[in-house]
């Protein structure tokens, strides 16, 4: 993450001097805060996207999910690598009920925040999204609302991992 700081305002010019001579030295601004060097990371470690081709159906269907609104990891060693950074995904999903929703997240913990949401807008009608999340140690984590699931269709569309 790169963090930039600010600069601090700019000092005055100083006071003209008389008869042509030099005025005085304006005061300095502020040198404003510095912010925290980024991680240039190791020579070689650039992500290199690989996309999923061979697929012949859905890694996970709402049974493989387990429904009860609380943050879980999800296994995903036997589809992508263990240099895998972020993963490309797709979910259709479907619920008998509105506003029921399905989050993915690439960390632990109990918040939302960071998460993304997918969620039921119209009962029964199905409902699509595709993005990106990164991953640790070939997890993610997702959070099914406890709910009557048509449908959770989970697929790896492919990922980025390190060179």
């Amino acid at each position: 993450m790169f963090r930039f700081g600010i600069k601090g305002p700019r000092g005055d010019a100083g006071a003209a001097g008389a008869d042509g001579a030099q005025g005085e030295q304006g005061i300095q601004g502020d040198q404003g805060i510095q912010g925290i060097q980024g991680d240039a990371g190791a020579a070689g470690s650039n992500l290199i996207y690989t996309p999923r081709d061979d697929a012949s159906a859905y890694d996970f269907t709402a049974g493989s999910f387990t429904q009860d609104g609380a943050w879980r990891a999800l296994d995903l060693s036997g589809i992508i690598p263990a240099a895998a950074r972020v993963i490309h995904y797709r979910v259709g999903y479907g619920a008998t009920a509105t506003g029921k929703a399905f989050r993915i997240k690439p960390f632990t913990g109990s918040t939302v925040y960071g998460s993304t949401v997918m969620q039921t807008i119209v009962a029964n009608i199905p409902h699509n999204y595709a993005g990106v999340c990164g991953c640790l140690s070939q997890e993610v984590y997702y959070n099914a609302d406890s709910a009557t699931w048509s449908w959770i269709d989970f697929l790896i569309l492919g990922w980025w991992a390190t060179s």
